[in-house]
């Protein structure tokens, strides 16, 4: 929509036959729009973390990108960095069912730089672009709570 006025600009719906869903979204220097989330349409079978880059003035996809293991995995958000590369983080399925934080870093292509995952599964992404995460893991059979920080 324009801002100015309400009308719209341009409308496109994405995915396929299955469930597919945007969770986060977030713009490059340019304008261009930054979606992403999960998608069971395309991809290993079981949900896939789900990128696209749309260009701003027609809504045409960019790039289009399916990220994950063989398991589940949920994109749930996504900052594009001062340098327009982007982090996105979420969730990954292991393959015994436990959820783990999943963080990756992107170039501006969709090309990964670093790839990292955390056992739990809450995170944040703050308005200065860094991304607090959350968990719990075990040691010595007692239950410990983390926190981790990353920036750009």
């Amino acid at each position: 929509m324009e801002a100015q006025n309400g009308h719209r600009r341009w409308e496109k719906n994405f995915g396929g036959y299955e469930n597919d869903g945007g969770i986060a979204l977030d713009s490059f220097s340019n304008g261009d729009i930054v979606i992403a989330g999960w998608t069971d349409s395309k991809g290993s079978g079981k949900a896939d973390g789900w990128l696209l880059r749309l260009n701003h003035q027609n809504g045409q996809i960019i790039l289009e990108k399916t990220l994950g293991s063989s398991e589940a995995d949920v994109i749930r958000a996504v900052k594009v960095t001062g340098d327009d590369n982007i982090i996105i983080a979420g969730t990954t399925q292991s393959p015994y069912y436990h959820w783990n934080a999943w963080v990756l870093k992107l170039d501006n292509r969709g090309r990964t730089l670093w790839e990292k995952t955390f056992g739990g599964n809450h995170l944040q992404a703050t308005s200065n672009k860094e991304l607090i995460m959350a968990g719990y893991g075990e040691s010595s059979g007692k239950k410990q709570t983390w926190v981790l920080k990353f920036g750009e």
